[in-house]
């Protein structure tokens, strides 16, 4: 019986380690979220970001179309369009730092009415994906700015976070018995 009981903790503390280093790592990630400062004038910063693209794969295989909306010049908004309807914003906003510097931040949204309604609803529900989508325009954003191409490698921390964040969500559905959260929607 002492075996046992050695081998359960054992077990335990590994398990412990393995959410304690997940946990830190996910907390750091998101803190990846913040604003960043580039070496810009806000106004060039401004008109670099009009003729950005989306993010390279996070928005499935097909390329989507998409309105950029840059009136205000603290602020380029990209739509993003599926069958010509609206289904996801990416907000980028702008603030001078100094003349010579400017901060941005990414925001993304989705309607909360139409064809594709509950997207905010899912985007608040799963915080993992919404964070995977503000680090892949924070990215576009920063390639754009940097005059750099696009680094899908910036995006392993918050694409294998939002990863196990579903499966485990699955596996808890499965164990618990709600059937109706056991399909990926």
């Amino acid at each position: 019986m002492d075996y046992l009981k050695r081998a359960m903790m054992g077990y335990v503390k590994r398990l412990a380690w393995a959410a304690a280093i997940i946990g830190g790592v996910t907390v750091f990630d998101f803190a990846r979220e913040g604003a960043e400062v580039f070496s810009l004038p806000m106004g060039q910063a401004h008109d670099l970001l009009k003729s950005a693209a989306l993010p390279d794969y996070v928005l499935g295989d097909e390329p989507k179309t998409f309105d950029v909306d840059s009136g205000d010049p603290g602020k380029i908004v990209w739509i993003v369009k599926d069958g010509g309807k609206e289904a996801m914003r990416f907000a980028a906003l702008l603030s001078p730092v100094d003349a010579g510097s400017t901060e941005v931040s990414v925001e993304v949204s989705g309607p909360t009415s139409g064809a594709f309604g509950d997207v905010q609803r899912r985007l608040s529900e799963y915080p993992t994906i919404r964070h995977l989508y503000v680090m892949a325009m924070r990215e576009r954003v920063a390639a754009t700015l940097e005059g750099r191409d696009f680094s899908v490698v910036t995006l392993i921390p918050a694409a294998t976070i939002a990863t196990l964040s579903r499966v485990v969500g699955l596996a808890a559905s499965n164990v618990f018995g709600n059937s109706s959260d056991s399909t990926i929607n």
